[in-house]
């Protein structure tokens, strides 16, 4: 008979504590450093965050390889196999810290989930669904790989500050940062095969917004919908009701979320993201 299986993911994913708890999965934080403070992500809220981050440098850490292998080990002597799903491996090095806690384990599986934040958190979700149902670990992989594959992102922003700090966009940074600068536009970003790429500029948030829901139309119908942001509560809710109409998914399914310290440290303030998963 296998082994049950165990799901632990990493904090980008946006998973709250809370959430984490009800759905009975182990959540392993990345940090984020302002001056010379460092905090687990999950320690601060989305206020003390932007209180502590404004006008100051933010820098973030991926999980110290023991914090996974601490988790592992954990279940893995209660007789459990584990299947870890992280942040794209292409914009941190979770997923290398998780597979090198993982060595010499042999009940450990690490999958790159190739996306961050809700979008990760619906591998998750989906992961925990399949495993309730009694599904094998080769079935949740098949399924993950499905979800990966359907999955869609634009993230617009107000301001390129963070992401220029961070540089995970540096293949296209150099060029986004003259034209904003030099015309003052909003660059509209995206995620292919796990990487940052520049989607499109425009010359005001409400033409960034427009844009991205032209684009994710053609992705309905929909079987997953989010809305992340960062400061901009009301405008978010008003855009997951749009979106949700345009792939005809359930408005009250629709997840609006304001993103945690990581993915603010890379987006700032006024970030606008959409994400949808077509259906099979």
């Amino acid at each position: 008979m296998p082994r049950p299986i165990r799901l632990v993911t990493d904090s980008s994913s946006d998973i709250s504590p809370q959430e984490a708890q009800a759905l009975d999965i182990d959540l392993v934080p990345l940090s984020v450093t302002v001056g010379n403070r460092t905090f687990a992500e999950m320690e601060l809220s989305r206020d003390e965050y932007f209180g502590l981050t404004h006008g100051q440098p933010v820098k973030t850490s991926q999980p110290p390889v023991g914090s996974f292998r601490q988790v592992f080990q954990h279940w893995g002597a209660l007789g459990y196999q584990v299947l870890c799903i992280t942040i794209s491996s292409a914009l941190s090095g979770t997923f290398q810290s998780a597979r090198q806690a993982a060595e010499g384990l042999s009940y450990v599986t690490i999958y790159d989930s190739q996306v961050i934040s809700r979008m990760q958190a619906a591998q998750v979700l989906a992961a925990k669904g399949k495993i309730e149902n009694g599904a094998e670990l080769s079935a949740v992989l098949e399924t993950l790989d499905s979800i990966r594959g359907r999955s869609h992102m634009l993230v617009e922003l107000n301001t390129l500050e963070r992401l220029r700090q961070g540089g995970r966009a540096a293949a296209f940074m150099q060029v986004l940062d003259c034209f904003a600068r030099t015309f003052q536009i909003k660059p509209v970003i995206t995620l292919i095969d796990g990487e940052l790429k520049f989607a499109r500029a425009v010359r005001t948030f409400r033409r960034g917004t427009e844009y991205m829901l032209q684009e994710l139309a053609a992705f309905g119908p929909a079987a997953y919908v989010a809305v992340v942001h960062t400061r901009l509560p009301e405008l978010a809710e008003r855009f997951a009701d749009e979106l949700a109409a345009l792939v005809k998914f359930p408005r009250l399914q629709a997840i609006v979320c304001e993103a945690g310290a990581v993915i603010s440290s890379h987006g700032g303030e006024g970030l606008l993201g959409a994400l949808v998963i077509s259906a099979d």
